[in-house]
């Protein structure tokens, strides 16, 4: 059995379940790296130059206008082949890049209905020693649920090529 993780105070944590669902796998952030959660309309990609790493060209949903800026809009299970039904309550949760040479400042990941919180307490949750969905990070066991942490740098390298295609005047990118 892995050993519970020591957390020094109880973390606030966003969980929400990806589009496709998966029963295995739910997807969890602090809640500090959440900065909205938003109903979701995705717009087509722009055509790119160039393919992005095999993964994140499946997750690959589109575009989300936040704020006036464009996000590509992420379906997470997507990088592992899952495919995807069409949701009826899409929401996005909008978190930071963290690859400071990264242009894009945000990337949305597409939930099915509304994400919800769970507090994480010193000993609960315990790390998972099965493979993990491909753009995460860790992932961790809370009594019986599995939560995948999705791993926002290597995400937002990944999808560094993007960042001067999004920023193109619209008249531009198409």
């Amino acid at each position: 059995m892995a050993t519970p993780l020591r957390l020094p105070e109880p973390i606030q944590a966003l969980v929400w379940q990806d589009v496709d669902a998966t029963p295995l796998w739910r997807w969890l952030l602090p809640a500090a790296a959440v900065l909205e959660v938003l109903r979701c309309e995705a717009r087509p990609m722009p055509p790119r130059p160039q393919p992005l790493a095999p993964a994140l060209e499946e997750a690959l949903v589109g575009v989300l206008h936040w704020h006036q800026r464009p996000l590509p809009l992420l379906r997470l299970s997507g990088a592992d082949g899952g495919t995807s039904a069409a949701p009826t309550r899409t929401r996005a949760v909008v978190c930071p890049t963290l690859d400071p040479a990264c242009a894009l400042d945000a990337v949305a990941f597409a939930a099915q209905g509304v994400p919800g919180l769970v507090t994480l307490r010193d000993g609960e949750p315990a790390p998972v020693t099965e493979a993990l969905p491909a753009l995460a990070a860790t992932a961790l066991r809370l009594g019986e649920a599995h939560f995948a942490v999705p791993d926002l740098a290597a995400i937002a390298t990944a999808l560094t090529p993007l960042a001067a295609i999004l920023e193109k005047p619209r008249d531009e990118a198409g």
